[in-house]
């Protein structure tokens, strides 16, 4: 997913502080899962979010779809409405 998509959409990201958290198969798994399920209820892989920084509010979540990797255009729309959503929350 990540190869196949996001070279396509570079510029969507920089608005954004791009962080991976494995939670499979790293030292830090246990912390990662329960960071997972405290922001979001549960432990899925992989799962995107975008995250107030200031708050820790989660602005927009959604789980990995196939269609992300045939149009990288979708991917980009929901940055883009997490970002709206950052901008309206914080008045900018």
């Amino acid at each position: 997913m990540e190869r196949g998509t996001f070279p396509h959409i570079e510029p969507a990201f920089e608005d954004f502080v791009v962080a991976r958290l494995y939670t499979k198969g790293h030292t830090n798994s246990e912390t990662f899962v329960a960071l997972q399920m405290r922001l979001l209820g549960e432990a899925s892989m992989p799962r995107y979010v975008v995250l107030d920084p200031e708050t820790e509010t989660v602005l927009k979540d959604w789980a990995y779809k196939f269609e992300f990797t045939r149009d990288p255009k979708t991917f980009s729309k929901l940055l883009k409405a997490g970002l709206r959503a950052y901008k309206r929350r914080n008045g900018n």
